[in-house]
Protein backbone atom coordinates (compact mmCIF):
# COMPACT_ATOMS: atom_id res chain seq x y z
CA UNK A 1 0.00 0.00 0.00
CA UNK A 2 1.53 3.30 -1.08
CA UNK A 3 1.86 6.19 1.33
CA UNK A 4 -0.59 9.07 0.89
CA UNK A 5 0.95 12.18 -0.66
CA UNK A 6 2.13 14.99 1.60
CA UNK A 7 0.20 18.24 1.39
CA UNK A 8 3.20 20.36 0.36
CA UNK A 9 6.73 19.98 -0.94
CA UNK A 10 8.65 23.18 -0.22
CA UNK A 11 11.75 23.43 -2.42
CA UNK A 12 14.54 25.83 -1.48
CA UNK A 13 17.47 26.31 0.88
CA UNK A 14 16.88 29.85 2.15
CA UNK A 15 15.50 30.87 5.56
CA UNK A 16 12.25 31.77 3.77
CA UNK A 17 11.86 28.22 2.45
CA UNK A 18 12.54 26.72 5.88
CA UNK A 19 10.19 29.09 7.69
CA UNK A 20 7.31 28.50 5.26
CA UNK A 21 7.79 24.72 5.52
CA UNK A 22 7.79 24.85 9.32
CA UNK A 23 4.77 27.10 9.55
CA UNK A 24 2.73 24.92 7.19
CA UNK A 25 3.51 21.93 9.42
CA UNK A 26 3.60 23.42 12.90
CA UNK A 27 0.87 26.06 12.71
CA UNK A 28 -1.42 24.79 9.96
CA UNK A 29 -1.11 21.06 10.59
CA UNK A 30 -0.04 20.09 7.07
CA UNK A 31 2.15 17.16 6.06
CA UNK A 32 5.24 18.80 4.59
CA UNK A 33 8.33 17.66 2.74
CA UNK A 34 11.21 20.11 2.64
CA UNK A 35 13.62 19.69 -0.27
CA UNK A 36 16.71 21.74 0.46
CA UNK A 37 20.35 21.81 1.47
CA UNK A 38 22.31 23.15 4.44
CA UNK A 39 25.34 25.03 3.22
CA UNK A 40 25.37 28.47 4.85
CA UNK A 41 28.43 27.61 6.92
CA UNK A 42 30.62 26.88 3.89
CA UNK A 43 29.02 28.58 0.85
CA UNK A 44 29.00 32.30 0.27
CA UNK A 45 25.46 33.70 0.53
CA UNK A 46 23.36 34.67 -2.47
CA UNK A 47 21.19 37.11 -0.55
CA UNK A 48 20.53 38.72 2.80
CA UNK A 49 17.57 38.66 5.19
CA UNK A 50 16.58 42.03 6.61
CA UNK A 51 13.36 43.30 8.18
CA UNK A 52 13.41 46.43 5.99
CA UNK A 53 13.90 46.89 2.27
CA UNK A 54 13.91 49.44 -0.56
CA UNK A 55 10.13 49.20 -1.09
CA UNK A 56 8.21 52.18 -2.43
CA UNK A 57 4.62 50.94 -1.98
CA UNK A 58 2.84 51.68 1.34
CA UNK A 59 0.94 48.37 1.24
CA UNK A 60 4.27 46.50 1.25
CA UNK A 61 5.34 48.33 4.40
CA UNK A 62 1.92 47.72 5.95
CA UNK A 63 2.18 43.97 5.34
CA UNK A 64 5.76 43.91 6.64
CA UNK A 65 4.88 45.87 9.79
CA UNK A 66 2.31 43.18 10.68
CA UNK A 67 4.52 40.23 9.78
CA UNK A 68 7.83 41.18 11.43
CA UNK A 69 6.67 40.91 15.08
CA UNK A 70 5.09 37.55 14.30
CA UNK A 71 8.30 36.33 12.68
CA UNK A 72 10.39 37.55 15.62
CA UNK A 73 8.25 35.50 18.03
CA UNK A 74 8.48 32.49 15.75
CA UNK A 75 12.28 32.69 15.59
CA UNK A 76 12.51 32.98 19.38
CA UNK A 77 10.25 29.95 19.80
CA UNK A 78 12.34 27.98 17.33
CA UNK A 79 15.51 28.82 19.29
CA UNK A 80 16.89 31.25 16.76
CA UNK A 81 17.03 34.40 18.88
CA UNK A 82 20.84 34.28 19.09
CA UNK A 83 20.97 34.07 15.30
CA UNK A 84 19.35 37.47 14.84
CA UNK A 85 20.92 40.88 15.18
CA UNK A 86 19.45 44.33 15.77
CA UNK A 87 21.22 46.99 13.72
CA UNK A 88 20.81 50.24 11.79
CA UNK A 89 21.32 49.55 8.08
CA UNK A 90 22.12 52.26 5.56
CA UNK A 91 20.46 52.54 2.15
CA UNK A 92 22.18 54.80 -0.38
CA UNK A 93 22.08 55.74 -4.05
CA UNK A 94 24.30 57.53 -6.55
CA UNK A 95 21.91 58.13 -9.44
CA UNK A 96 18.99 60.58 -9.62
CA UNK A 97 16.51 57.73 -10.23
CA UNK A 98 17.84 55.83 -7.23
CA UNK A 99 17.72 58.91 -5.01
CA UNK A 100 14.16 59.57 -6.12
CA UNK A 101 13.26 55.98 -5.26
CA UNK A 102 14.82 56.44 -1.83
CA UNK A 103 12.57 59.44 -1.23
CA UNK A 104 9.57 57.24 -2.03
CA UNK A 105 10.90 54.61 0.40
CA UNK A 106 11.02 57.22 3.15
CA UNK A 107 7.51 58.54 2.53
CA UNK A 108 5.99 55.06 2.18
CA UNK A 109 7.63 53.69 5.32
CA UNK A 110 6.99 56.71 7.52
CA UNK A 111 3.44 55.71 8.39
CA UNK A 112 4.39 52.26 9.67
CA UNK A 113 6.65 52.93 12.65
CA UNK A 114 9.81 52.80 10.57
CA UNK A 115 12.39 55.19 12.05
CA UNK A 116 14.28 56.66 9.09
CA UNK A 117 16.90 59.39 9.25
CA UNK A 118 18.63 61.07 6.30
CA UNK A 119 22.41 61.08 6.35
CA UNK A 120 24.20 64.44 6.01
CA UNK A 121 24.74 65.46 2.39
CA UNK A 122 27.67 63.60 0.81
CA UNK A 123 28.37 61.80 4.12
CA UNK A 124 29.08 58.65 2.09
CA UNK A 125 30.85 60.40 -0.78
CA UNK A 126 30.41 63.12 -3.36
CA UNK A 127 27.03 63.03 -5.09
CA UNK A 128 25.80 60.17 -2.92
CA UNK A 129 22.70 60.30 -0.71
CA UNK A 130 21.78 57.89 2.06
CA UNK A 131 19.35 57.11 4.85
CA UNK A 132 19.60 55.15 8.09
CA UNK A 133 16.79 52.77 9.07
CA UNK A 134 16.83 52.34 12.83
CA UNK A 135 16.37 49.10 14.77
CA UNK A 136 16.09 46.64 11.90
CA UNK A 137 16.48 42.90 12.33
CA UNK A 138 19.14 40.98 10.40
CA UNK A 139 19.27 37.19 10.16
CA UNK A 140 22.71 35.58 10.36
CA UNK A 141 22.21 32.68 7.98
CA UNK A 142 25.21 30.62 9.06
CA UNK A 143 23.97 30.58 12.66
CA UNK A 144 20.25 30.36 11.92
CA UNK A 145 20.37 27.50 9.42
CA UNK A 146 21.18 24.66 11.87
CA UNK A 147 18.62 26.04 14.33
CA UNK A 148 15.86 25.94 11.72
CA UNK A 149 16.94 22.47 10.58
CA UNK A 150 16.45 21.13 14.12
CA UNK A 151 13.14 23.00 14.39
CA UNK A 152 11.84 21.41 11.19
CA UNK A 153 12.88 17.97 12.39
CA UNK A 154 11.03 18.54 15.66
CA UNK A 155 7.89 19.50 13.73
CA UNK A 156 7.96 16.24 11.80
CA UNK A 157 8.85 17.82 8.45
CA UNK A 158 10.40 15.24 6.13
CA UNK A 159 13.71 16.45 4.76
CA UNK A 160 15.11 15.46 1.37
CA UNK A 161 18.54 16.77 0.22
CA UNK A 162 18.17 18.92 -2.88
CA UNK A 163 21.45 17.79 -4.44
CA UNK A 164 20.53 14.10 -4.23
CA UNK A 165 16.79 13.95 -4.90
CA UNK A 166 15.26 13.61 -8.36
CA UNK A 167 12.37 16.05 -8.32
CA UNK A 168 9.60 15.99 -10.91
CA UNK A 169 6.80 18.57 -10.93
CA UNK A 170 3.62 17.75 -12.84
CA UNK A 171 1.61 20.32 -14.84
CA UNK A 172 -1.00 20.38 -12.04
CA UNK A 173 1.65 21.49 -9.51
CA UNK A 174 2.07 18.18 -7.68
CA UNK A 175 5.55 16.84 -7.01
CA UNK A 176 7.26 13.46 -7.09
CA UNK A 177 10.60 13.01 -5.36
CA UNK A 178 12.88 10.03 -5.94
CA UNK A 179 15.73 9.53 -3.47
CA UNK A 180 17.74 6.41 -4.28
CA UNK A 181 14.69 4.59 -5.54
CA UNK A 182 12.34 5.61 -2.74
CA UNK A 183 9.58 7.80 -4.17
CA UNK A 184 7.54 10.28 -2.14
CA UNK A 185 4.84 12.58 -3.44
CA UNK A 186 3.20 15.86 -2.53
CA UNK A 187 -0.05 17.40 -3.71
CA UNK A 188 1.43 20.90 -4.15
CA UNK A 189 4.97 22.07 -4.80
CA UNK A 190 6.24 25.45 -3.65
CA UNK A 191 9.40 26.70 -5.39
CA UNK A 192 10.61 28.99 -2.66
CA UNK A 193 13.83 30.51 -3.99
CA UNK A 194 15.44 31.51 -7.29
CA UNK A 195 17.59 28.40 -7.49
CA UNK A 196 14.52 26.16 -7.17
CA UNK A 197 12.59 28.14 -9.79
CA UNK A 198 15.47 28.10 -12.28
CA UNK A 199 15.93 24.38 -11.73
CA UNK A 200 12.30 23.27 -11.99
CA UNK A 201 10.27 25.82 -13.97
CA UNK A 202 10.33 25.54 -17.78
CA UNK A 203 12.70 28.12 -19.34
CA UNK A 204 9.89 29.71 -21.37
CA UNK A 205 7.87 30.25 -18.19
CA UNK A 206 10.90 31.77 -16.45
CA UNK A 207 11.45 34.16 -19.37
CA UNK A 208 7.81 35.24 -19.41
CA UNK A 209 7.82 36.15 -15.72
CA UNK A 210 11.32 37.27 -14.86
CA UNK A 211 14.34 39.32 -15.75
CA UNK A 212 17.37 37.10 -15.18
CA UNK A 213 20.15 39.04 -13.45
CA UNK A 214 23.75 37.82 -13.21
CA UNK A 215 25.02 38.33 -9.65
CA UNK A 216 28.42 38.10 -7.97
CA UNK A 217 29.26 37.49 -4.32
CA UNK A 218 32.64 38.71 -3.07
CA UNK A 219 34.24 38.06 0.33
CA UNK A 220 37.07 40.37 1.38
CA UNK A 221 39.74 39.88 3.96
CA UNK A 222 39.25 41.91 7.18
CA UNK A 223 39.17 45.65 6.57
CA UNK A 224 38.24 48.89 8.32
CA UNK A 225 34.67 49.18 9.67
CA UNK A 226 31.97 50.22 7.23
CA UNK A 227 29.60 53.07 8.00
CA UNK A 228 27.07 50.37 9.02
CA UNK A 229 27.15 46.58 9.46
CA UNK A 230 24.64 46.28 6.59
CA UNK A 231 24.51 48.67 3.63
CA UNK A 232 22.43 48.55 0.44
CA UNK A 233 23.14 50.58 -2.68
CA UNK A 234 19.66 50.39 -4.09
CA UNK A 235 20.41 51.69 -7.60
CA UNK A 236 23.23 49.17 -8.13
CA UNK A 237 21.44 46.13 -6.69
CA UNK A 238 24.33 45.81 -4.25
CA UNK A 239 24.47 44.83 -0.58
CA UNK A 240 27.33 44.92 1.91
CA UNK A 241 27.48 43.04 5.20
CA UNK A 242 30.43 43.11 7.57
CA UNK A 243 30.91 40.39 10.13
CA UNK A 244 32.59 40.59 13.52
CA UNK A 245 35.82 39.32 11.90
CA UNK A 246 35.97 42.47 9.76
CA UNK A 247 35.56 40.81 6.39
CA UNK A 248 32.95 42.23 4.02
CA UNK A 249 30.51 40.18 1.96
CA UNK A 250 29.32 42.11 -1.08
CA UNK A 251 26.54 40.79 -3.32
CA UNK A 252 26.05 42.80 -6.49
CA UNK A 253 24.65 42.78 -10.00
CA UNK A 254 26.96 41.93 -12.87
CA UNK A 255 29.96 39.78 -13.59
CA UNK A 256 32.97 39.30 -11.32
CA UNK A 257 35.31 41.94 -12.76
CA UNK A 258 32.68 44.68 -12.95
CA UNK A 259 31.44 43.91 -9.46
CA UNK A 260 34.92 43.90 -7.94
CA UNK A 261 35.73 47.22 -9.61
CA UNK A 262 32.52 48.83 -8.35
CA UNK A 263 33.03 47.52 -4.81
CA UNK A 264 36.59 48.86 -4.77
CA UNK A 265 35.42 52.33 -5.76
CA UNK A 266 32.66 52.34 -3.14
CA UNK A 267 34.77 51.12 -0.24
CA UNK A 268 37.63 53.47 -1.01
CA UNK A 269 41.16 53.14 -2.31
CA UNK A 270 42.73 53.50 1.14
CA UNK A 271 41.35 50.17 2.36
CA UNK A 272 43.77 48.01 0.34
CA UNK A 273 41.06 45.42 -0.13
CA UNK A 274 42.01 41.81 -0.74
CA UNK A 275 39.52 39.26 -2.02
CA UNK A 276 39.22 36.08 0.05
CA UNK A 277 36.55 34.34 -2.02
CA UNK A 278 33.79 34.76 -4.56
CA UNK A 279 31.15 33.07 -6.67
CA UNK A 280 28.55 33.90 -9.30
CA UNK A 281 24.89 33.01 -9.68
CA UNK A 282 21.71 34.14 -11.39
CA UNK A 283 18.91 35.94 -9.61
CA UNK A 284 15.33 36.54 -10.71
CA UNK A 285 13.54 39.90 -10.79
CA UNK A 286 9.99 40.46 -11.96
CA UNK A 287 9.55 42.81 -14.91
CA UNK A 288 7.54 45.27 -12.80
CA UNK A 289 9.79 45.12 -9.73
CA UNK A 290 7.08 43.62 -7.49
CA UNK A 291 7.05 40.16 -5.87
CA UNK A 292 5.60 37.16 -7.66
CA UNK A 293 3.57 34.83 -5.43
CA UNK A 294 1.36 31.92 -6.48
CA UNK A 295 0.93 29.64 -9.48
CA UNK A 296 0.75 30.51 -13.17
CA UNK A 297 -2.91 30.76 -14.21
CA UNK A 298 -3.87 28.66 -11.19
CA UNK A 299 -1.87 25.60 -12.31
CA UNK A 300 1.68 24.39 -11.87
CA UNK A 301 3.89 24.93 -8.82
CA UNK A 302 3.51 27.82 -6.42
CA UNK A 303 6.26 30.42 -6.85
CA UNK A 304 7.94 32.69 -4.32
CA UNK A 305 10.16 35.23 -6.05
CA UNK A 306 11.10 38.89 -6.03
CA UNK A 307 10.49 39.30 -2.30
CA UNK A 308 13.96 40.76 -1.79
CA UNK A 309 15.71 40.99 1.54
CA UNK A 310 12.44 41.06 3.48
CA UNK A 311 11.06 37.73 2.20
CA UNK A 312 11.84 35.64 5.28
CA UNK A 313 9.90 38.06 7.46
CA UNK A 314 6.76 37.53 5.38
CA UNK A 315 6.73 33.77 6.01
CA UNK A 316 3.72 33.75 8.40
CA UNK A 317 1.56 35.66 5.91
CA UNK A 318 2.73 33.49 3.01
CA UNK A 319 1.94 30.26 4.88
CA UNK A 320 -1.59 31.53 5.57
CA UNK A 321 -1.98 32.41 1.88
CA UNK A 322 -1.05 28.88 0.81
CA UNK A 323 -3.61 27.22 3.10
CA UNK A 324 -6.44 29.67 2.35
CA UNK A 325 -6.30 31.35 5.76
CA UNK A 326 -4.93 34.76 4.73
CA UNK A 327 -6.32 37.89 6.31
CA UNK A 328 -8.25 40.32 4.13
CA UNK A 329 -5.19 42.54 3.70
CA UNK A 330 -2.89 39.59 2.98
CA UNK A 331 -5.33 38.18 0.46
CA UNK A 332 -5.55 41.50 -1.38
CA UNK A 333 -1.78 41.94 -1.38
CA UNK A 334 -0.83 38.50 -2.70
CA UNK A 335 -3.75 38.23 -5.12
CA UNK A 336 -2.49 41.38 -6.83
CA UNK A 337 0.99 39.86 -7.23
CA UNK A 338 0.21 36.51 -8.82
CA UNK A 339 2.14 35.28 -11.87
CA UNK A 340 0.63 36.27 -15.18
CA UNK A 341 -0.54 39.70 -14.07
CA UNK A 342 -0.17 42.45 -16.69
CA UNK A 343 3.36 43.82 -16.44
CA UNK A 344 2.72 46.80 -18.71
CA UNK A 345 1.21 49.60 -16.63
CA UNK A 346 1.34 47.30 -13.59
CA UNK A 347 -0.77 48.46 -10.67
CA UNK A 348 1.71 46.98 -8.17
CA UNK A 349 4.99 48.05 -9.81
CA UNK A 350 7.82 48.81 -7.42
CA UNK A 351 11.35 50.16 -7.74
CA UNK A 352 13.40 47.83 -9.96
CA UNK A 353 17.21 48.13 -9.68
CA UNK A 354 17.74 46.52 -13.09
CA UNK A 355 15.61 49.28 -14.65
CA UNK A 356 17.74 51.88 -12.89
CA UNK A 357 20.92 50.20 -14.12
CA UNK A 358 19.59 50.17 -17.69
CA UNK A 359 18.65 53.85 -17.45
CA UNK A 360 22.11 54.70 -16.15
Amino acid sequence: MSEAPADFAVVGSTPLARLVAGLLAGVHGKRVIWVGDSHAAFRLPRGIDLSVGPMTRPESWALLSQAVPETVKLLAKAGGKASTMRLDPIFFADTPIGQQAMAFVCSSAAGFSAAIEPLPSEHLGKGREGIVLRDALYLQRDRLEPVLDRWLEGLGVTRLPLVQVRLTIAPNGSASMDLEGKVTEATRAILADDEAILGHLPPEAVASLFYRQAMTTILTEPTFPLAARVMLQIDADLSFTQGSHGGVIAIGAGGHDACVSHIGVLLGANRQLRQAGGNSHDSLRSHDGAPIVGSINGTGPELLAGLGATGAFLAPALARWFVGAATTDELAYFAARIPGRPMAHSTVADYAPHAALAAA
